[in-house]
């Protein structure tokens, strides 16, 4: 079987470009095969969608963008519904493969998403938009539908600054927002001391905090491309 570097270059996948396959690989080594249902937030041109179809042999893999502008659909032939386009889409593993258009800033789009594709997630990754509302709202609507032990990923931290306001075109940071990575160092470090956030509430941060067992967060790369800020990401393990 093919590492998860060497899959993730198979398929263009930009998480070999920020340095995060080699601690996925650490982290999900031990557990390949027994992963049966993993879900990504952001979908993309599709690369790291087939690399996880690839990586996990026995699991249905999700994948939620809001994003619905291709230059093609693909057509979904379970649910008959159009899908995003997905980059080197074929007929391989039509049957693990689940796509579906929902915005991770509204806890009604995930609740649907749950509702109509079940619970029990061994994974959940966080690629999507990025912004701290995005990160935070996504987390207090999925985490409680992971498997016992199951793992959350929030990718891309560094984008807890307000220079990404202007460098992605649309709001990052908020005013009054609780950056993404101030929460992750809260947690790794057991401190206790953000109760809520604008997205977070006093309660749903203490039902967060009950179930995660730790928080550990990693460095990509100390640089990347032009930018000057080292990328990370984070684990969550939970109950």
């Amino acid at each position: 079987m093919l590492d998860l570097h060497e899959i993730a270059k198979k398929y263009n996948c930009d998480k070999l470009d920020l340095g995060y396959t080699k601690h996925y690989e650490k982290k999900f080594e031990s557990i390949r095969n027994d992963v049966t249902k993993i879900l990504e937030i952001g979908l993309n041109t599709g690369g790291s969608h087939l690399m996880w179809l690839d990586y996990f042999p026995n699991a249905n893999v999700y994948a939620i963008d809001n994003r619905i502008v291709y230059e093609d659909k693909v057509y979904d032939k379970r649910t008959g519904t159009d899908m995003v386009m997905v980059n080197g889409w074929d007929d391989r593993d039509q049957e693990r493969s689940f796509v579906f258009r929902g915005d991770q800033s509204s806890v009604d789009d995930l609740n649907k998403f749950v509702v109509e594709n079940g619970e029990d997630f061994d994974i959940i990754i966080d690629d999507g938009g990025h912004s701290m509302r995005q990160q935070q709202v996504s987390l207090k609507a999925l985490y409680k539908h992971l498997k016992n032990n199951g793992i959350y990923v929030i990718e891309d931290l560094h984008t807890s600054s307000n220079q990404w306001n202007e460098l992605y075109g649309y709001i990052i940071v908020e005013d009054g927002d609780t950056l993404s990575m101030s929460l992750m160092e809260d947690f790794q470090n057991n401190q206790s001391t953000i109760d809520s956030t604008k997205h977070i509430s006093v309660q749903e941060m203490s039902d967060l905090r009950g179930k995660m067992i730790q928080c550990k967060i990693e460095t990509g790369l100390n640089s990347y491309q032009n930018y000057v800020w080292p990328t990370t990401l984070s684990f969550l393990d939970f109950k």
